[in-house]
């Protein structure tokens, strides 16, 4: 899965993205096919950029109503950052949410898209477990949090 950097930088993740497959739905295992609102969104965060390259944006708040696949784009979004275009060496990602299983939602969408591409399959290891996706090539790594008490400090 090359993406060419001659590309603007959020061109090459929607390029990146578009590279995966869906993973449940009417669209099982086609290629997913961004919404031109999730291209904008996309556009509106990585776009801007310094005069050396950092991007403007470094954060970004997206409400979205029930079921209009915000938890997909973000599934595609750590994929770009953990091993795609927008990786960088021994970076930490985290979906929080207030439950455990809430905050699993991301996890589960992109471990199911990473097990669906034979290239991300063998490059990323899945601690299911853990809820955690981690990338041995950069050392970045995914895991899904929730705020229960439990457990935490």
């Amino acid at each position: 899965m090359t993406i060419t950097l001659d590309l603007p930088r959020a061109q090459r993740i929607i390029t990146f993205i578009e590279t995966l497959r869906v993973p449940d739905g009417a669209l099982v295992g086609q290629n997913i096919v961004l919404r031109p609102w999730q291209r904008e969104i996309i556009t509106e965060v990585y776009a801007p950029t310094w005069p050396d390259g950092r991007r403007v944006v470094r954060q970004a708040v997206m409400s979205i109503g029930k079921k209009n696949a915000k938890s997909a784009l973000v599934s595609c979004l750590v994929l770009a950052h953990l091993c795609g275009p927008e990786a960088v060496r021994m970076g930490q990602l985290y979906s929080m949410a207030f439950d455990r299983e809430q905050a699993a939602l991301v996890y589960k969408y992109a471990a199911a898209m990473v097990l669906m591409d034979d290239e991300l399959a063998a490059r990323l290891n899945i601690i299911d477990s853990r809820k955690k996706i981690v990338d041995p090539i950069s050392g970045s790594e995914f895991s899904a949090l929730s705020g229960e008490k439990k457990g935490k400090h």
